[in-house]
């Protein structure tokens, strides 16, 4: 081939895809429900499965799921039979050196971007405003005469529900899926907001929409627990064929929780229709804390009473007091401030630890383990940063990894003092000990050496 001057030589190559015919390693599957289903009730379906051979047996799972749930997430249903008859990547490798003459140009590998712990920081979201739908039938055998059938619990929802099938013999694979609407007579709709703080005030936005059935006066009732409801709530409402009522319901939030909302309409033949939606009221206020020190003299009183916590949420507030040279160093608050940090490097969490193997007085009264609790979350502890120790007996930040060896003097020295303290390290698959070595004295050895041994085979 000839190249061009200051061109790069470049080459094509052609593939085809020979598609493979599975034959009787293939089951026909047909999944048999109504068109249009009721929330609250079963949700009853039949599988048909052909093309069984004489002599085997059948099985299938079915299941359930919001389609709205699907579509957010990308699923697609499943495929066994695409999975092992359908095209693949073909794994091509050329043994030429003409990928040498190549320019990669932007070809450069791409770097992995990764680290720090803000994915474990244990981040809470706000509960789901309503049940999700995500039923699972389990391995059900196809009786002799083709069939299976399953039913499943739909709560209180409106919507669609994907239905799919997945079968499967000692030789051969099938599977099939189908929509079925779930939806109510008068279908309401409900908006909230996605939380509250503690006497926040929003609205909740109702709409009611006549689909079948009776028209007419609708009755209409409305309940919370936690939340307070304001303003003139009709007791009812007139809708008409097809016709759609929108209504604002202000609610302010009380106290902390997933508080639950009711919402109920009669129609006019006499049938309730609910919807159960939740609402959960978070404190996202930063902590205040607030330190006094004061000398007592002789015939002199502190009272600790509720005025300690005024200015401050009731139930929120609890209080420390100490006294003497502990008092003038606020351990307290430092062993506070350790518990709470929200992140965990294996430096991170024997620091958290350390402190429980000789502040036991001190967290007890702040109510962060004494006994068998500041042994378990010692112990979590130490789980934790095992995880992170490789063969060789070094530790790493996050992963087992060698290298740092500050690191390793630190973990080392937090583990042979919890097993000074008597503290019972946990057992992994194989029987291990520690063996601590460190010069008699009457305080915390300063330099300690930890040696983890595993039994000859």
């Amino acid at each position: 081939m000839d190249v061009a001057a200051g061109h790069n030589p470049a080459r094509a190559l052609g593939l085809s895809y020979a598609t493979i015919e599975p034959g009787d390693r293939r089951l026909d599957v047909e999944i048999a429900a109504a068109d249009l289903s009721r929330p609250r009730g079963p949700l009853d379906v039949s599988v048909s499965v052909a093309g069984v051979a004489e002599g085997e047996t059948a099985y299938l799972t079915l299941a359930a799921v919001d389609l709205g749930m699907l579509n957010l997430t990308g699923f697609e249903s499943p495929d066994p039979v695409g999975h092992y008859f359908g095209q693949r990547r073909l794994g091509v490798e050329i043994r030429d050196l003409y990928g040498r003459l190549i320019d990669g140009q932007s070809g450069a590998e791409g770097r992995v971007r990764s680290g720090g712990d803000a994915g474990a920081g244990g981040f809470q979201s706000p509960p789901p405003q309503e049940e999700l739908v995500a039923l699972f039938s389990g391995p059900l055998e196809v009786g002799a005469d083709g069939t299976a059938t399953a039913s499943f619990d739909i709560p209180d929802f409106n919507g669609t529900v994907r239905l799919m099938a997945v079968a499967w013999t000692p030789r051969a694979v099938g599977q099939a899926a189908r929509d079925v609407v779930v939806r109510d007579p008068v279908v309401i709709t409900a908006s909230l907001p996605r939380f509250l703080a503690p006497g926040d005030r929003s609205r909740l936005l109702l709409e009611i929409t006549h689909a079948d059935g009776p028209a007419g006066r609708m009755g209409l009732d409305i309940t919370a627990a936690g939340l307070s409801l304001g303003g003139d709530m009709p007791s009812g409402l007139d809708l008409g064929e097809g016709e759609k009522a929108t209504l604002l319901v202000p609610i302010t939030a009380q106290g902390v929780g997933d508080h639950a909302l009711r919402v109920a309409l009669t129609t006019p033949d006499g049938q309730q229709l609910t919807k159960s939606l939740t609402l959960g009221v978070r404190r996202n206020d930063p902590e205040v804390a607030v330190t006094r020190r004061f000398s007592l003299g002789a015939s002199e009183s502190f009272v600790l009473d509720d005025n300690v916590f005024a200015d401050l949420r009731p139930g929120t507030g609890s209080a420390v007091i100490s006294a003497g040279p502990l008092a003038k160093f606020n351990a307290p608050a430092l062993l506070t401030a350790l518990d709470r940090y929200p992140y965990g490097c294996t430096e991170q969490v024997a620091s958290q630890a350390m402190p429980l193997l000789y502040f036991g007085k001190v967290a007890q009264a702040l109510g962060l383990g004494a006994g068998e609790k500041a042994e378990k979350r010692i112990n979590e502890a130490i789980a934790k940063v095992l995880t992170r120790q490789t063969s060789g007996g070094s530790f790493g930040l996050w992963y087992p990894d060698s290298g740092d060896f500050w690191l390793d003097a630190y973990v080392t020295d937090f583990l042979s003092r919890a097993r000074a303290g008597a503290i019972r390290c946990p057992t992994g698959p194989l029987p291990w000990r520690w063996t601590t070595c460190a010069t008699a004295s009457t305080t915390p050895p300063i330099s300690t050496r930890a040696v983890r041994t595993w039994p000859m085979r």
